[in-house]
């Protein structure tokens, strides 16, 4: 049973963090719930859509979209491959239990990683922009904060 100070950790911010590992050039591609003009490319955006959660067991599975960013000058097949390797990492997420450092200093781990959607193309709002959509359903167990 839950109790008073006991929640999951934030879904969004773990992933932003974990897909913020993501090597691009001589850096890391950035992830975040939001993305600024401005931002480079490739881009992950992280949303929690939902979800359910069970207090009397202390579990929370949010539903969560990630959707990766590319602009268009650079190719259908880049954006491809960086789409790919987004769910790559989500799969790896599926099988490999990995520490997640969040911002508090808590280390993060989830229950499991479900393929709700596979990544497939969607419109987005800058037709400069190729955006492929996944949804994945995310285990959390409660934590004391």
């Amino acid at each position: 049973m839950s109790a008073l100070g006991e929640a999951p950790d934030d879904v969004e911010e773990a992933l932003a963090a974990y897909l913020g590992q993501i090597p691009l050039g001589a850096g890391f591609r950035r992830a975040a719930i939001s993305r600024r003009a401005g931002d480079p490319f490739p881009f992950t955006l992280i949303r929690n859509l939902g979800g359910g959660e069970d207090p009397e067991n202390g579990f929370s599975d949010p539903l969560v979209s990630i959707r990766t960013l590319c602009d268009k000058k650079l190719g259908d097949e880049a954006a491809r491959d960086e789409c790919a390797t987004t769910h790559e990492w989500m799969l790896n997420l599926a099988r490999v239990q990995e520490d997640i450092p969040i911002s508090n200093g808590r280390i993060v781990n989830f229950d499991y990683v479900n393929v709700v959607e596979q990544p497939h193309w969607i419109p987005f709002g800058d037709d400069q922009v190729l955006c492929k959509l996944g949804r994945y359903g995310i285990g959390l167990s409660y934590v004391r904060k």
